[in-house]
């Protein structure tokens, strides 16, 4: 009002009471344009849009402020963004445990879209019980979420309750539950409210491979666009997750044949060592009967080498000698 110059700020974060979601997260590009109070105190300047009458220094008449909402191109960057780092992390995964290591440490960067998690997950020998491998914003042990989940005697309250409905394939969002109030208000500080229950399903030949409980923003509404989000947040999840349960499998197969391997030949070894010691026993008591027998004995080859005669053979001998001489 002072200088006659305009202002403006792009993707301010405002946050507005405008539907049941107080203090609603937003994002909006304003300007303030001054204009002038009476004729002649004014000047024409170029804009890409056309001319603009902008006032001069002490003859402001009042201010025009264009306001335009970005909140979703914003909240769709943050959130493309979460998904892509997410990806370029897990790549490197070799096994699950490193996995799902991985996938908290990139959804804790998300805190503003995801503040809270607890990921169940089957174990590499797929029996029917789901292991938490992972949380965030919570401590080990709360009594909501059990640490093993039996998917054969599921139980109709707490999560077991929501999980019969979860296993069949839906998305399940929960309000007013107690244990949200156990999460710490990452995020904007706000006390959480809200979370979203799906499964992890890599295809739909295979059984769920894990749960998700994610605690969502109290400052975002669960619209199309947090739908749609939650929804390939989970699908990048289980995908890469089938890739590594893949070549977990593969290794586990090469090792086990390695194994099988070297136990042949362990075994091989061991008849060898056996058959060995059989041969040489029996060379022994051969030679032990052949030093006895009445009879004379000798081995050669066919140059007249000889390799072995027997007491017999030589005393045989010694009386042929005798006798001839």
């Amino acid at each position: 009002m002072s200088t006659g110059e305009s202002t403006r700020k792009d993707n301010d974060a405002l946050f507005l009471n405008r539907s049941d979601i107080e203090m609603e997260e937003s994002y909006i590009d304003w300007g303030l344009i001054p204009f002038p109070r009476e004729p002649g105190g004014e000047e024409h300047i170029s804009g890409t849009g056309g001319q603009y009458r902008v006032a001069e220094k002490g003859r402001v008449g009042g201010l025009v402020n264009p306001v335009f909402e970005n909140t979703q191109r914003v909240l769709t960057e943050r959130r493309l963004k979460l998904l892509r780092e997410l990806g370029s992390k897990i790549a490197v995964a070799r096994s699950t445990t490193e996995y799902w290591s991985i996938v908290l440490a990139a959804v804790a960067e998300g805190e503003l879209d995801v503040p809270g998690c607890v990921a169940y997950g089957r174990h590499p020998s797929g029996d029917d019980v789901l292991h938490i491998v992972g949380q965030l914003g919570l401590d080990y042990g709360h009594e909501f979420f059990p640490e093993k989940l039996h998917l054969d005697s599921l139980p109709d309250h707490g999560l077991e309750g929501y999980l019969r409905r979860v296993l069949k394939g839906e998305t399940f969002v929960i309000e007013g539950e107690e244990v949200l109030a156990s999460f710490e208000p990452r995020g904007w500080g706000d006390q959480l409210r809200r979370a979203v229950i799906v499964p992890i399903t890599p295809s739909t030949t295979r059984p769920p491979q894990g749960v998700l409980f994610l605690v969502l923003s109290s400052r975002r509404p669960y619209d199309a666009d947090y739908v749609l989000f939650i929804e390939l947040l989970t699908r990048q999840i289980a995908t890469s997750l089938a890739n590594v349960q893949l070549l977990e499998e593969e290794i586990r197969r090469a090792f086990e044949i390695a194994e099988a391997d070297r136990r042949k030949g362990e075994e091989l070894e061991r008849a060898l060592a056996e058959r060995t010691r059989e041969l040489r026993a029996s060379e022994g008591f051969m030679g032990r009967l052949a030093e006895i027998c009445p009879v004379g004995i000798f081995v050669s080859d066919r140059t007249g080498n000889f390799s072995f005669v027997n007491d017999t053979w030589v005393h045989h001998l010694l009386m042929t000698f005798l006798i001839s001489v």
